[in-house]
């Protein structure tokens, strides 16, 4: 658990976020970036299992009280 480790994540993470058109830049930002702190914690969780549940729950909730919509990350499948 480094600094570098996490930056590295927080990096990927963007980048991999960046890949879903129908996701603005920022709310994939908000969401790698508490990914990447979650990551870089000691382990009282199995962080395979910590990060995606903090990922998704950030990006549920952005959804939810920022957006007041859902972000259709696939949006042919979504019907948009």
């Amino acid at each position: 658990r480094t600094v570098e480790g996490s930056a590295a994540f927080l990096l990927v993470a963007t980048g991999i976020m960046a890949l879903f058109p129908a996701i603005p830049f920022w709310i994939g930002l908000a969401c790698a970036a508490p990914g990447s702190l979650t990551e870089a914690l000691p382990r009282p969780f199995n962080d395979n299992l910590r990060v995606p549940v903090v990922g998704g729950l950030t990006l549920a909730l952005l959804e939810a009280w920022w957006l007041d919509q859902p972000v259709a990350l696939f949006p042919l499948l979504a019907g948009v």
